[in-house]
């Protein structure tokens, strides 16, 4: 690692939080051969899990589909996204348990049978996202399933501010029905050739692990019987339950932040012990990547980073257009953000639905992150340096632990 980039680690300690939004893309490539870019993992790992080694490469851009659609309307629109972006090369099947099971015990699988059956014939990588939380079914709370209910905090969807009606995330009803939920869907999914990974969850209000962290809402918490320790167990059996009931495909482990900072660390030790009881079935998502500024000591970076073995797929913060009517979820620019993938490279990263059905936004991704890949991390911020183009990281809240000084070296001995 260069003497320029040492200080600049000492001297870039915390980066701010940004909540996590809805985007993936994955690493290229239809601009250029997937052979030109770097791997991210080995084919050791790809060998210990169903998914074929050749799934272990850059897969290319992901899109998904909408959750809180009927799922047996989006084909057509799905159709009409990959028709129009050669770029998309994979697509996260987003299901909710509202639609799935909308009375209990009646499965209704007909719109979930046509997405799966759509991207077969397409030979499209696939990804899985099963929503409980906020998108449970209301019978649930007739069977006894204690509600907790919290206002959504993102302003960019229409129910901002609205009070959100999910389970408590450990209360033992809900999670006997929504078991048999996950387990019939691994029934019915679990052993597609083409699914690569299955997201955690469980203990979930929507996708990320973000509960609500309000003061308000921590008092709240711990009223219903909240605790760190809870919290790192029930995930705990959540990443076991996954991962036997989907033998074939990756785990996915979506990493953001909890509720208050006390559960930092549980996110980090969820992580650990993911990776270390299970060798070659997990993936690492970070669902923040932006490009406002360095990421590098940014918590979900700073544990993949960690875990240098273990794939990874990136999902953007925010929306590449229109990034001044969409402040709080403005992506940044685009060298950054590449700049980021580059501190660690992922197999795939996905974009918003709508933001990757445009198939010049995929173009320029592609090209900048190919002109990355074609150098040194050290050389591609010095360049960015030169250009005015690069930003550094931001300092923490004093809550949040010191980056660890091996972190930022390793990344630059990985791009070397």
């Amino acid at each position: 690692m260069s003497t320029e980039l040492a200080s600049h680690q000492m001297k870039t300690w915390h980066d701010g939080w940004r909540s996590s939004v809805l985007l993936y893309i994955v690493a290229p490539i239809s601009v250029v051969s997937c052979s030109s870019v770097p791997s991210s993992t080995g084919s050791e790992s790809a060998s210990k899990s169903g998914v074929g080694k050749e799934a272990e490469g850059f897969l290319g851009i992901f899109t998904h589909t909408v959750h809180k659609l009927p799922h047996g309307e989006q084909v057509e629109s799905l159709k009409a996204l990959l028709d129009g972006n050669p770029h998309i090369k994979g697509a996260t099947v987003r299901l909710s348990w509202q639609e799935l099971e909308p009375e209990e015990g009646r499965f209704n699988w007909d719109g979930a049978d046509k997405m799966i059956a759509f991207l077969e014939s397409r030979n499209m990588t696939m990804a899985l996202e099963l929503f409980a939380g906020w998108f449970s079914p209301e019978w649930i709370y007739a069977r006894g399933v204690q509600p907790f209910e919290i206002p959504d905090p993102n302003p960019e969807r229409p129910t901002y501010g609205k009070l959100m009606k999910g389970p408590l995330p450990w209360d033992e009803t809900y999670q006997k029905y929504w078991k048999r939920l996950v387990i019939k869907v691994a029934e019915r999914y679990g052993h597609e050739p083409l699914l690569h990974d299955v997201a955690v969850h469980g203990h979930n209000h929507r996708l990320e692990m973000h509960m609500g962290r309000t003061p308000e809402l921590m008092e709240k918490w711990r009223k219903a019987g909240w605790s760190p320790e809870l919290v790192e167990q029930d995930w705990k059996q959540w990443i076991d339950f996954f991962v036997a009931r989907f033998p074939r495909p990756r785990i996915n482990i979506i990493l953001s932040r909890m509720y208050d900072s006390s559960t930092d660390v549980v996110v980090e030790r969820l992580a650990d012990y993911a990776v270390a009881k299970y060798p070659g079935r997990i993936l690492l998502s970070t669902h923040g990547l932006q490009g406002q500024r360095d990421q590098y000591n940014a918590l979900h970076f700073r544990i993949a980073l960690k875990h240098p073995e273990v794939p990874l797929a990136h999902e953007l913060v925010g929306t590449m257009e229109n990034q001044t009517e969409h402040v709080a979820v403005a992506q940044g620019s685009l060298e950054m953000t590449v700049y980021n993938m580059r501190l660690r490279p992922p197999i795939y990263i996905r974009l918003w639905n709508k933001e990757s059905s445009k198939s010049d936004i995929c173009a320029r991704i592609l090209a900048e992150y190919q002109r990355a890949s074609d150098m040194t991390l050290d050389a591609y911020r010095q360049l960015l340096v030169s250009k005015g183009l690069f930003r550094e990281a931001v300092a923490q809240s004093l809550a949040d632990e010191p980056p660890r000084a091996p972190v930022r070296e390793k990344a630059e001995q990985q791009s070397r």
